[in-house]
């Protein structure tokens, strides 16, 4: 071994980092950073590790209840799900279009040619039995407007209520853009939540003139938001890395709320809630890397940071997975996901994921309905009961409290997705701010709540802080 190599071995070994966070993002960052050989210590305030990453018991089979998918995994996700002996296990959801309900005309599909439901030709019958003929005449207008020659079009929403109008913004666009994103379509920006759109309406001179040509372009990846997960559930995900921390002797301090974060002279020096014996716990770090949710980052970096402001807040979500009795539901038509005029967005679990359907009993499928939580957040009956009610509205099942066979209510405090407009700068400018007080910052609450993201975003993170402990890099010098 080389001196340069030799030392570099040595710094590794004497230095310690510290994960503030064991959900996705703090698993992640912990792994990356010790597999170099640099000591490193994860504490979290809950006992269990994962995050919003969770199994439930329903029926006898353990089902995701909180994150259960991701995007296809390509670059640094990939490379962790194969180093974890993953790949293998990568599952694709099944095709099916997001169907729309509540419109005078009844349960309707999203068209083939569509995009986030814009239309490729609003005269198509698919696109005529949501909008109607008004709603087509208006759409059409979409090809006698001038093309947006000077600037970009920033919000999704604007540009098709003002190009197609209000019927296709309503009704196609915002059912798929809340069961893909679960935010409005104006809360988007166009060219994050579909690249390249801007540009083909530059050359097409009409939004549904430059639908048509990303489609004709690349029909399956721009058409169709694919999804995938691993066989098992995602937990397979945060065990495996909870293993692999075993394996490189990661110390994990486990239901341990970290109340002060100080600087030392040599770095940083974190003081958490009591340990077993009652005195508190101290743990000594040469560098930190936050990866809990956003109000526990802002009070642990507020002493050194002032982080800004992200643009808006995403509103909380209730979602309500239901393992059904209902012979009448599986022999139905299996759609996939159904989204409700008014937020509310069902999706057929067991239709989605094969596997899935072969792990429960036949006639008993698992549904997970999503919707704003209301005045009786906290009460979990009054949840259930109203999935139940919106389940049934939605399929057109009859389904009560006699065909449940099991269920769990998670009340999520919502990621704003990456997508949103603004949200990249700010996150940008959040980051920042972090670096220069010579701290790292990951998790969900920056990039969105996709794990592949989640998981992407901590390994680049993670580089960072293990350049500046192994080498001095000014944390305030770093940008991803």
């Amino acid at each position: 071994m080389t001196d340069s190599a030799s030392g570099l071995v040595g710094r590794a070994r004497d230095a310690r980092i510290v994960v503030i966070g064991g959900g996705l993002a703090g698993l992640v960052a912990a792994l990356e950073c010790a597999k170099v050989g640099i000591g490193v210590t994860l504490v979290d305030a809950a006992e269990r590790l994962g995050g919003g990453i969770v199994a439930a018991d329903l029926g006898g089979t353990a089902v995701d209840v909180g994150a259960e998918a991701f995007a296809p995994p390509e670059g640094a996700f990939a490379a962790l799900l194969d180093d974890l002996g993953l790949s293998g296990d990568i599952v694709e959801s099944a095709a099916g279009a997001v169907w729309v309900a509540g419109l005078p005309g009844g349960l309707a599909a999203l068209p083939e040619q569509s995009i986030l439901g814009i239309p490729a030709n609003p005269f198509a019958d698919d696109v005529r039995r949501l909008i109607g003929w008004r709603g087509a005449w208006r759409a059409y207008l979409d090809r006698l407007r001038p093309p947006l020659t000077i600037g970009r079009a920033r919000s999704l929403g604007d540009l098709v209520r003002t190009r197609m109008g209000d019927r296709v913004a309503d009704r196609m666009v915002a059912p798929a853009v809340r069961a893909r994103f679960g935010v409005d379509p104006d809360r988007l920006d166009v060219d994050a939540a579909v690249p390249g759109l801007n540009g083909a309406l530059t050359r097409a001179g009409s939004l549904s003139g430059a639908v048509a040509e990303l489609l004709a372009a690349t029909p399956e990846h721009v058409a169709r938001a694919r999804r995938a997960t691993l066989r098992g559930g995602l937990t397979r995900l945060t065990e495996s890395l909870e293993e692999r921390l075993a394996l490189l002797e990661v110390t994990i301090q486990r239901g341990a709320r970290v109340q002060t974060l100080a600087r030392t002279d040599t770095g940083w020096l974190l003081t958490c809630d009591p340990a077993e014996n009652g005195a508190p716990l101290e743990v000594a770090a040469d560098a930190v890397i936050v990866a809990t949710g956003e109000a526990e980052a802002r009070r642990l970096v507020h002493p050194f940071a002032a982080l800004p402001d992200l643009q808006a807040s995403t509103p909380p979500r209730e979602i309500v997975t239901l393992l059904v009795h209902a012979p009448a539901l599986a022999d139905a038509p299996r759609r996939v996901a159904v989204a409700a005029t008014d937020g509310t967005v069902l999706r057929h679990a067991t239709a989605e994921w094969p596997g899935l359907a072969d792990a429960l009993d036949r006639g008993s499928p698992l549904l997970r309905v999503a919707s704003a939580p209301r005045a009786d957040a906290g009460d979990d009956d009054a949840a259930i009961d109203r999935a139940l009610d919106a389940a049934a509205a939605l399929t057109g099942v009859p389904l009560t409290r006699s065909e449940l066979r099991g269920a769990h209510v998670c009340r999520e405090v919502s990621v704003t997705p990456a997508e949103v407009s603004g949200h990249a700068e700010a996150t940008a400018a959040i980051r920042g701010a972090a670096h220069d007080a010579g701290l790292a910052l990951t998790g969900g609450w920056l990039v969105g709540g996709d794990p592949a993201r989640v998981a992407a975003d901590a390994v680049a993170e993670a580089d960072l802080v293990r350049g500046h402990a192994l080498w001095g890099t000014p944390m305030g010098h770093i940008t991803h």
